[in-house]
């Protein structure tokens, strides 16, 4: 069986067709130029009237508060159009197959159980850098979703005294994804913020540009805050780092680096944190999002069998 998944992000759409070992089919990416549901409804049709003959089902990684089970989006992040609507439902109205959805890091953290960094590790902590900063927990190898289904949204963690509107910042506004150091670069500089993206950042980084070294490694001790506050309430196995920049060895090092140094001068007694990368970049969300699918799809099958005779 073969299967048309989605992975929504801030910045693109990836999408894949993928059998139920994970194996990639196909695999292409667009740009996120969506503004309503109306225009999600159009790039889900576009795709699908070109990769989806002969799937049987479609799966979807997408921002914000989901319930994965209903596949019921209570909020999408910067897809808010999304917000409060019942989106497997809809669209299995409209292709008559199952679907589902589930929240980008949670995606990610499954694909690293399923078959990644975490198939023997219990415990973990994964935190996803991207456009934002997206985030899960894994307890006894399953991802924890809270009673309200916000588990591991660290993009909301406090991170700052009230800005000039007033209110607190959060760690996604503040410090999180990778616009947290290419803006303040692009300031610095004097470049339009279109100019600058991740792999011009770590040029600089690499030819030791004192500008963006500086703003870099403040980035890096605002990062390292956090994960010693997650390892503190958590006290988690490994934490691991996955989106597109952890693809980047120097990243990865430098992080290191960095949170050696600060906790080195913390005044209490912390374990040092056990960093690693997820093992699929930026391929975790899709291959996340189909074993979301196969698990829920799995779960419906057994409960349809166990009801009752002559309960509808």
């Amino acid at each position: 069986m073969k299967y048309l998944v989605y992975d929504i992000g801030g910045t693109d759409i990836k999408y894949a067709v993928m059998d139920e070992h994970a194996e990639f089919i196909m695999k292409e990416k667009r740009p996120n130029r969506m503004r309503s549901k109306e225009d999600f409804m159009e790039m889900v049709d576009e795709i699908y009237r070109e990769h989806g003959e002969g799937v049987g089902g479609i799966a979807f990684s997408l921002p914000g508060k989901i319930d994965n089970e209903r596949g019921y989006a209570y909020t999408s992040g910067n897809l808010n159009y999304l917000n409060e609507t019942a989106v497997a439902e809809m669209l299995e109205a409209r292709f008559g197959i199952p679907v589902t959805i589930e929240n980008d890091a949670k995606a990610a953290a499954w694909a690293e159980i399923w078959k990644g960094n975490l198939m023997t590790i219990s415990d973990a902590v994964v935190m996803v850098i991207g456009t934002g900063l997206g985030g899960a927990i894994v307890l006894d190898r399953k991802v924890r979703r809270g009673a309200r289904h916000s588990a591991g949204e660290f993009s909301f963690i406090y991170a700052g005294n009230p800005g000039d509107e007033g209110k607190a910042m959060n760690f996604s506004g503040y410090h999180a994804g990778v616009y947290g150091f290419i803006h303040p670069v692009a300031k610095a500089k004097g470049i339009p913020m279109e100019e600058v993206d991740g792999y011009r950042i770590f040029e600089w980084i690499l030819e030791k540009d004192p500008v963006t070294l500086e703003i870099f490694r403040g980035y890096m001790n605002g990062l390292c805050a956090q994960i010693c506050n997650l390892q503190v309430i958590y006290d988690p196995e490994v934490i691991l780092i996955g989106g597109g920049i952890s693809k980047q060895p120097v990243f990865i090092e430098m992080l290191r680096e960095t949170l050696s140094v600060y906790h080195e001068k913390l005044a209490i007694h912390l374990d040092l944190p056990n960093l690693d990368v997820c093992r699929f970049h930026n391929d975790a969300n899709l291959i996340g999002a189909l074993y979301n699918f196969l698990m829920v799809k799995q779960k419906k099958e057994a409960a349809r069998i166990e009801k009752p005779i002559g309960i509808s």
